[in-house]
């Protein structure tokens, strides 16, 4: 899902990230960013994109909550399938963090 843009190893290096008018985030620096703190519940929310606040203004990436929910059958039995795809998603990025 993420490795189109932020490259396989997550460092924004993706075969698509040059088409991009901003520059694609290093995934492996999110905690480097944040004085070594992993925001689990912040990245999870930017991946599902689905409850984006209009002051932060406009999403540069897939709106991949929804996506996962149309994948997972689009009914309210889907939800607890995303959460559990979401919360993988972020299990790996915290795993990935540069030291």
């Amino acid at each position: 899902y993420c490795a189109a843009c932020h490259g396989d190893g997550g460092r924004g290096d993706g075969p698509v990230a040059s088409a991009i008018a901003k520059p694609v985030p290093d995934l492996t620096r999110i905690a480097a960013r944040r004085d070594g703190k992993f925001p689990r519940q912040i990245i999870k929310n930017a991946i599902d994109g689905r409850w984006q606040i209009d002051a932060h203004g406009t999403q540069q990436m897939p709106v991949w909550g929804f996506e996962f929910w149309i994948s997972e059958g689009a009914g309210d039995f889907s939800e607890p399938r995303v959460d559990r795809i979401l919360d993988r998603l972020v299990d790996y990025l915290a795993s990935i963090q540069a030291p």
